[in-house]
């Protein structure tokens, strides 16, 4: 049996979940700790605004459309008029709430509709108009399914930088953006995960100066010029919502790792984003099934990449996004 929980209520088990092989959030990969800054739960995060259209250059945007197995925003309905079809826009005649019609479980004048990409809030018994033809009455107000935070990526990228009392160190980053348009404040927990080839699995680390040389190399022009990129545990906050009409209220960050021979020598590395979802799946037993101990799986991103080169020259290593570049899983 799967269940769905909140966020909130779920969210010591998220800070405290097994991350698999690697060494704790916040120490570099094979050096002592470095200082983590502070930082509030409850801080909300700095936003850019910035030209709403499609990708920018060399960037991927993610598709934040639910899975078919996250539990989706559904509103039931009465005194059915017309029937809806699936793909069709509703809008509530008095709230002025729209979303878009996912499934439609029609019981005859009554029934069910599963909605996405929903802006508003629609009120119970107000009416529900559709864009083709379906109309009837709202028998609820809106349920509220798993939300998915917008997210935008450039590809895996190395730079050599000095690490005080380190040395001249190469470093991977993932630099990336990230929009709100479910409609509310969502709290951002984001958790990066680098795997190669082999299972191994490293956290982002905190590197104060590798941000820094990030955004002086991505925010170097407008309407960037300037704006902060934020690294790990910096980026922990409140992502207010995008409403504006034509620009988008983006966050700005980026996950860094220090490159070893572990990772140079793998053909390939998947990148795992936790944090854009408050959605979850807890499954009775343990991994197998068995025992009583239940296993708690995240909605996760995972990004793939090719990486082809020389093992010894890291400055030879193509990051190539696979086909498919990326993928929706419980993790």
């Amino acid at each position: 049996m799967r269940r769905h929980v909140p966020l909130i209520a779920a969210l010591g088990l998220w800070l405290v979940a097994p991350i698999g092989i690697g060494v704790p959030a916040g120490l570099a990969q094979d050096e002592g700790p470095t200082p983590i800054p502070d930082f509030a739960l409850d801080q909300t995060l700095p936003t850019v605004e910035v030209p709403r259209g499609g990708p920018r250059v060399n960037e991927t945007v993610i598709d934040a459309t639910p899975l078919p197995r996250d539990k989706a925003p559904q509103i039931d309905y009465r005194d059915q008029q017309a029937n809806f079809t699936i793909g069709e826009r509703i809008t509530g005649q008095q709230s002025g709430a729209t979303g878009i019609i996912l499934a439609d479980d029609d019981q005859g004048f009554e029934g069910t509709l599963t909605l996405g990409q929903v802006t508003g809030e629609f009120k119970e018994g107000e009416l529900l108009s559709g864009s083709n033809s379906g109309a009837a009455t709202a028998d609820s107000g809106l349920r509220e399914g798993v939300w998915v935070l917008d997210f935008a990526f450039k590809p895996l990228r190395t730079w050599t930088i000095d690490i005080p009392g380190k040395g001249r160190r190469t470093i991977l980053y993932l630099y990336y953006r990230v929009i709100n348009r479910t409609g509310k404040p969502r709290m951002f927990v984001p958790q990066f995960f680098l795997e190669t080839d082999e299972g191994k699995r490293y956290p982002d680390v905190v590197l104060p100066q590798a941000v820094e040389v990030v955004r002086a190399r991505e925010h170097s022009k407008p309407p960037l010029l300037g704006a902060p990129i934020l690294g790990a545990v910096q980026i922990t906050g409140m992502i207010p919502p995008s409403e504006k009409e034509g620009v988008d209220e983006a966050v700005h960050g980026v996950a860094v790792w220090i490159l070893d021979r572990d990772i140079a020598r793998s053909d390939s590395l998947s990148i795992y984003v936790r944090g854009l979802s408050d959605g979850l799946q807890i499954a009775d037993g343990g991994p197998d099934g068995s025992g009583d101990e239940a296993t708690v799986k995240y909605k996760t991103l995972r990004i793939d990449f090719a990486t082809p080169g020389d093992e010894f020259d890291v400055r030879e290593r193509e990051f190539r996004l696979k086909a498919p570049p990326y993928e929706w899983v419980y993790d």
